[in-house]
């Protein structure tokens, strides 16, 4: 007898993609000595093209190299009965590490713990394969806000517990992760300048190409193992950017750092007996704080072969070097961004300001970090005095003639320690 994997098992089996390159650690001190590997020169900002941040999504992989911590990556999916085998709930918790080793080449490794409860069967529990993977970084482009890397991960086989359906053999998967902000689009579309998409396309090559099997009535049965396309693309509206960036709407914590967001994450198996489509679509949010990121997601099949039932999908995500600075130098390392500002972000004002004031939400070096005030032709319109206030180093000043009517672009640079961190708005004075 001959068959292919199940589109049930196979999706069951990835039901939490694999994201390279991490496993996690609670302990504070392995945290320190972890990001302080390699620490000591400048750091780079994980996720960051110009003023874009990327979060970390949650079912399909980054398009960024970066130092990272993912604490359990839970999910739980039901899928539908298929041949022989009946309708599963899968819950699986993932523990992942990130690494970079320069600023564009990054290694790591990822595990996943497996609980499948067959309708009407006993419950079986276990390890899924181990698995390691590699990605370099190859294009960055802050003006167009664009990010894109080339990657492959493995499957090792005969690491995880047959009893869940880890595979004996290795599946290598080289894939392309590509990223993009919608921050270059014309004044006329600045609303829709907080948007960015980020996708990934690889093939999961098995190094096998059937396995064979003989049950107890001597019965011989041949499982192919096709080669499968996977493809996984986001759509994320960020908030923090709309805020910073486009308009002040007065959005208060949490909700100005929180990501409206939907992934797709698709499988198509390509040859050996090939199968259908596989997938989900997951509408959910982010929020994003200074060293983690918390996501939750719903599951949503997107055929019956999938599922039956929507799932979800939770993380708690931690940004390696900022969570060193918070546990083991406190004054080093954080992102700083812009909280607020005086003009407001977008704002059109009615009296002509002296000064032009920001704050951010961490502490900044005043030697690298500047501001300049713009007029519609690009001139530069302050008294170029920008300062750190010597009372708030969260606040930086400059002062400004009397403006005349008209639109004026700001455009600040800072530094809070070793990150740097770009951006800019524009303000009115009306007539």
């Amino acid at each position: 007898m001959i068959q292919t994997t199940s589109p049930a098992r196979a999706w069951r089996m990835r039901a939490v993609p694999r994201k390279p390159m991490r496993m996690a650690s609670t302990l504070a001190v392995f945290a320190c000595a972890l990001a302080g590997w390699g620490a000591a020169g400048p750091a780079f900002a994980h996720g960051f093209a110009g003023k874009r941040f990327f979060p970390a999504t949650l079912a399909t992989d980054d398009p960024f190299v970066a130092d990272e911590l993912s604490l359990p990556t839970v999910s739980r999916t039901k899928t539908a009965a298929s041949g022989g085998e009946p309708a599963t709930v899968t819950t699986t918790t993932s523990l992942d590490f990130t690494k970079r080793i320069t600023p564009d080449f990054g290694l790591g490794f990822g595990a996943s713990y497996l609980r499948l409860s067959p309708d009407g069967g006993d419950t079986v529990k276990g390890t899924d394969n181990l698995s390691a993977s590699l990605k370099y970084q190859f294009h960055k482009s802050d003006e167009h806000e664009s990010i894109a890397s080339v990657g492959v991960d493995w499957d090792i086989g005969n690491t995880g517990a047959k009893r869940v359906g880890a595979e004996s053999f290795n599946t290598v998967t080289p894939t392309v992760f590509y990223g993009k902000g919608f921050g270059d689009l014309s004044d006329g579309m600045k609303y829709l300048r907080p948007f960015a998409i980020t996708g990934t396309a690889g093939i999961a090559m098995p190094t096998r190409s059937s396995t064979t099997r003989v049950d107890e009535a001597g019965i011989e049965t041949t499982e192919r193992h096709p080669n499968v396309l996977r493809l996984g693309f986001s759509l994320q509206y960020s908030l923090t950017y709309l805020q910073s960036f486009v308009k002040d709407v007065g959005l208060s914590k949490p909700f100005n750092r929180m990501i409206p967001i939907v992934e797709f994450s698709l499988a198509k198996p390509l040859d050996r007996g090939g199968g259908p489509t596989t997938g989900t679509v997951n509408p959910g949010i982010l929020w994003v704080g200074r060293s983690m990121q918390l996501g939750i997601e719903a599951t949503i099949p997107v055929n019956d072969r999938t599922g039956s039932a929507t799932g979800v999908l939770a993380q708690i995500h931690f940004f390696l070097d900022d969570l060193f600075a918070l546990l083991c130098a406190p004054a080093a390392f954080a992102h700083a961004f812009l909280e607020r500002a005086a003009p407001a972000v977008g704002s059109v004002v009615h009296a002509p300001p002296v000064e032009l004031r920001l704050w951010f939400t961490e502490e900044l070096e005043p030697a690298f970090s500047t501001v300049r005030v713009l007029d519609a032709h690009g001139k530069q319109v302050d008294k170029q005095d920008p300062s750190v206030d010597p009372d708030d180093h969260r606040l930086l000043r400059v002062s400004l003639p009397a403006l005349a009517p008209g639109t004026y672009h700001v455009a600040w640079r800072v530094r809070s320690h070793t990150h740097v961190t770009t951006g800019d708005f524009t303000f009115e004075v009306a007539p």
